[in-house]
């Protein structure tokens, strides 16, 4: 395709587009179930403004699916115009009011004016549809816990630039002992001689250790956080307690050099004018105590668990075999009450602990904000019927969990009950539904194990098994509440489990597929624009908004299974190898291998943000050599 000009480049991207839409039409036409819509804003190198939606539904044959389905350009970010965007796309694909079920969107503010527009054109409460991007609020919870109440003031006030100024120097300080330890990375990974003098420290620890396997190791470099982005602080600190001597060793030898170099001749002192100068990383205001090493301590214990939620409810929900050598889903909605109640616990216990610390109070304080924080959206889940849907559906927890974990707080289970019933009378229990299946009635739903991780652990099965006071509801719905086998509390795939009962159930199963599939998380729209940011580089910046949109989609659809012949100039010869290869890769995995295509023919001459790409590498190999260990 070397020979065609732009303007023949873009007429055939078009011309594909064209081609392949009426399939894609008939796909949401057919899902047997809702259609789940997810959307979210970013701004390109070349700032467009671009709102990523994606829709999440079942095939003909109950199998999961996802696909962007348009990525308008929305020059004002307003409620009303992002609305207005979504539903053009809605209308584009020919989609019926009556199929659009449940949207995940963040916090913010435009996305209830959004959703009001919505509802209101779409006729529904927008309110009652509008489930939260857990992933969001956690780390608005997470921010908190290490920067405190201002902690986007605190963001806005850095400049981003490689090193940091003495006003910004003080104002981490300011944040306790994360402050400090940002600090300290940051002088040590600008000054040569202190990374040379680093490596010097670790290479005599190496030396000095006292079996092979031990000398055989490599000096690590620290990690720098990416200002206040919560996952890097975690990697930064992690990545510092491994290296806790190292660094203090570091710091002695540092001193010792510079107080030589800079004695005077006459008294053997440093004078007063030298000290006046003094490296900032060498004076005592910025050194980490004792007691700040114990802080980072307990806040990476922390943030691990904050790490495992977040990791756990990232996913698509797809059942891929993982290599760890199970078969399961990460991102499935019914765990998010699960992950509330995890975290809340884990800081609750901290909070104890918390209250003992004479010093630094930075973190008797976070993690109360933290706390507050994931406590007030824990109380807003009720203000859509999703999570205790899928909870009360989920054939291993119905409403046993919700009277077992919940018994202190009596008028928080009735409330679920009615909202549960309440949608089970208004929107299914009248249905036609047709039922398709993929699976045989006797074929048992997947599972996966129990404790694989401490989320896993943590979304323990009720202990015992309560009479059910059944709001009186009539048909399936209450029926279901008594049909219990001895197998369902191992059931760990509902999905599986519900398309099995589908002749016996088929509204509730209609109901309860519908609920299941949500996405707890928008990580589909963030995954898209760190595709769409790789096509935009610097190479790319005349690319306007209906290409990238187009070339995006396209590309989503082809990856979904939706088209089969898409035109060779829109995909790369990678493409075919990762489709081979993903089933067996990790979400970490997966998420790179989605992207690198993109990255074909690139060179070091394009904008290209090489210091984010080293990040994310150091950030991987310092999980993996966790892992080892």
């Amino acid at each position: 395709h070397a020979n065609l000009s732009a303007r023949a480049v873009r007429y055939k991207i078009i011309q594909e587009y064209n081609r392949h839409k009426q399939t894609v039409i008939e796909v949401l036409r057919n899902s047997p179930g809702a259609l789940h819509i997810s959307f979210d804003g970013w701004t390109s190198r070349n700032k467009l403004a671009l709102y990523g939606i994606a829709c999440f539904f079942r095939d003909e044959k109950n199998r999961p699916c996802k696909i962007m389905i348009g990525v308008p350009e929305a020059q004002r970010h307003f409620g009303s115009t992002i609305g207005g965007e979504v539903l053009d796309v809605l209308h584009t694909l020919g989609v019926r009011p009556e199929k659009i079920g449940y949207f995940t969107l963040d916090n913010a503010e435009n996305n209830d004016t959004a959703m009001e527009v919505i509802g209101a054109e779409l006729g529904f409460d927008g309110r009652l549809r509008r489930g939260r991007c857990i992933g969001h609020t956690i780390n608005l919870s997470a921010k908190a816990l290490l920067f405190g109440k201002n902690a986007n003031a605190f963001e806005q006030q850095l400049s981003g630039a490689e090193a940091l100024s003495d006003t910004e120097y003080a104002q981490w300080r300011k944040k306790g002992p994360v402050g400090k330890l940002h600090n300290i990375v940051v002088d040590v990974r600008i000054s040569h001689r202190l990374i040379y003098l680093f490596k010097e420290v670790q290479k005599d620890e190496i030396d000095r250790a006292a079996t092979l396997k031990l000398r055989s190791k490599k000096p690590l470099k620290l990690i720098i956080d990416n200002d206040t982005r919560w996952l890097s602080q975690l990697y930064m600190i992690r990545r510092a307690l491994r290296l806790k001597t190292s660094i203090e060793l570091l710091l002695i030898k540092y001193k010792a050099q510079w107080e030589d170099e800079n004695r005077s001749k006459k008294t053997g002192q440093v004078t007063q004018a030298k000290l006046a100068k003094k490296p900032r990383i060498l004076r005592d205001e910025n050194q980490l105590t004792d007691k700040d090493w114990e802080v980072l301590y307990h806040l990476e214990a922390i943030l691990t668990v904050f790490e495992t939620v977040v990791k756990t409810l990232e996913g698509d929900g797809h059942i891929r075999r993982r290599k760890q050598g199970w078969t399961g889903s990460y991102g499935n909605i019914w765990d998010v009450v699960l992950g509330y109640e995890l975290l809340l616990n884990t800081l609750e216990e901290y909070k104890q602990l918390a209250a003992d610390f004479p010093d630094p109070e930075h973190f008797r304080i976070g993690i109360n904000l933290a706390w507050d924080k994931l406590d007030e959206y824990y109380r807003r889940l009720d203000e859509t019927p999703i999570y205790y849907t899928a909870m009360a559906l989920h054939p291993a927890y119905r409403w046993d969990w919700f009277d077992e974990t919940w018994a202190h707080k009596p008028s928080w289970v009735e409330k679920a009950k009615e909202m549960v019933a309440d949608v089970w009378l208004s929107d299914h229990a009248h249905l036609e539904v047709r039922t398709s299946s993929s699976r045989g009635d006797d074929e048992p739903p997947a599972k996966r194990p129990r404790f694989f991780n401490p989320f896993e652990k943590n979304s323990r099965l009720p202990n015992s098994k309560p009479a059910y006071a059944a709001i009186i509801v009539s048909g399936e719905y209450q029926a279901w509440q008594t049909d219990r086998e001895a197998s369902d509390g191992d059931v760990r795939d509902p999905i599986g489990y519900w398309i099995t009962k589908q002749s016996r159930y088929p509204r509730l199963s209609r109901m309860a597929l519908d609920f299941l599939t949500i996405q707890p998380m928008s990580g589909e729209c963030e995954r898209l624009f760190s595709a769409a940011g790789k096509m935009v580089s610097g190479l790319r910046t005349n690319l306007d908004a209906e290409i990238i949109a187009i070339c995006q989609v396209l590309r989503s659809w082809y990856r979904a299974g939706l088209i089969k012949d898409l035109d060779p100039l829109l995909k790369s010869h990678l493409e075919s190898k990762l489709d081979a290869g993903c089933v067996t890769l990790s979400e970490d995995e997966l998420a790179l291998a989605e992207t690198k295509w993109l990255l074909e023919g690139e060179n070091s001459a394009s904008e290209v943000d090489d210091s984010s790409q080293q990040q994310q590498i150091e950030e991987l190999v310092s999980t993996s050599e966790s892992e080892a260990e």
